[in-house]
């Protein structure tokens, strides 16, 4: 027996050769202490054998039996590999902060928020400009600490390292310093509109707010902590179609001015679930194509529908048309009298709507 190498998961490969005389059967079958592995044809030795599982003792046991012939059999005891069960990589992630409103003394605190997955401890230390601040637990909602002094001119680095493992950290270095004054800016409170699913993975929707005080011109779209653009508050109210799924249908979206990381807002909405219903599946081989004169709408295998709803980039209802025969194509004459720009058709069935975009060029 000769052990060659790790599968994963506490087992490991080896090679098995062995003589053999008196067999009345092709086959011998091979077991790890209780466990079967199989069965080999004797003209095939040696063989390999892979995910042969180890023993919580220093020494395995291979048991190899002629195939149907248990009185023909034999146990060897050997020196295998330890290849301890490996569980995955300890990485914390998920990690966004924002500032609270400065106090009397110009500080102010910092809320963060960190998740963790693989293997690590029971939790995690917090360093800020390399001096440890404190020790926490994982699984909280979020972390405060502070009060720090915001005075426009210290720039703060926080250093989170898991207590057993230090490979497993994440480093995170203000680009600019904490600053009393700058905190006027704010994200108010977000709407969402119009949550619909692209596909299995990806949401579309309208998104709106006030922005008070802002310190740039533009802001940044997060999904989970991923950016997903940056778009400029003279576009409110924005209409995305990029944003991820999440893994318990709660989807998490933060907004923050593009030149103040601390002049923040987030808000967590409940997703469709679009692994059970895909609007896509039921409107697939759809197409809409819209002019000044006509809309088309191409639906080869004559999906039922019931109405169009056109709806301009700020999302304000310009149409609803119905629908009443289904057919591979459909072309409604235009009513309203449309700007240049982009547009976005609603279409409609019993249970299941789709938004495209278009764009109207005259």
């Amino acid at each position: 027996i000769d052990p060659i190498e790790c599968d994963g998961n506490g087992t490991y490969t080896l090679a098995l050769n062995f003589e053999y005389s008196g067999t009345t059967n092709d086959f011998f079958d091979v077991y790890a202490q209780d466990e079967y592995l199989g069965f080999f044809n004797f003209a095939d030795l040696p063989v390999i054998i892979n995910n042969f599982p180890e023993r919580e003792v220093e020494y395995d046991i291979i048991t190899i039996c002629e195939n149907d012939n248990e009185s023909c059999c034999t146990v060897h005891e050997f020196m295998g590999l330890d290849c301890t069960e490996m569980d995955e990589e300890c990485v914390l992630e998920d990690f966004f902060l924002e500032a609270s409103d400065c106090n009397d003394e110009n500080e102010v605190f910092i809320d963060f928020l960190l998740d963790v997955s693989g293997q690590a401890g029971t939790g995690f230390t917090l360093l800020i400009n390399e001096e440890e601040f404190g020790s926490f637990e994982y699984g909280e909602t979020f972390y405060s600490v502070g009060p720090l002094l915001a005075d426009c001119e210290t720039l703060y680095s926080f250093f989170l390292v898991d207590n057993e493992y230090e490979s497993c950290f994440v480093l995170f270095d203000f680009d600019q310093p904490l600053c009393c004054e700058d905190l006027a800016c704010e994200i108010g409170d977000i709407v969402v509109d119009g949550v619909e699913c692209v596909n299995e993975s990806t949401l579309q929707m309208f998104i709106n707010f006030e922005a008070i005080n802002p310190a740039s011109n533009s802001f940044d779209v997060y999904a989970f902590n991923e950016l997903l653009g940056t778009f400029g508050y003279d576009e409110l109210p924005i209409f995305i179609d990029n944003f991820p799924t999440g893994q318990t249908l709660a989807g998490t979206l933060s907004i923050c001015d593009s030149e103040n990381q601390f002049c923040c807002n987030a808000l967590q909405f409940e997703e469709p679930d679009c692994t059970l219903s895909i609007d896509d599946l039921k409107f697939e081989g759809v197409e809409i194509y819209m002019d000044h004169e006509n809309i088309t709408i191409k639906n080869p295998s004559n999906i039922e529908l019931n109405s169009l709803r056109i709806l301009n980039v700020n999302g304000q209802l310009i149409s609803r048309i119905n629908i009443y025969e289904p057919a591979p194509l459909i072309t409604i004459p235009q009513t309203h009298t449309l700007i240049n720009g982009v547009y976005f058709l609603v279409l409609e069935s019993d249970l299941h709507s789709k938004t495209f975009k278009s764009a109207i060029i005259r």
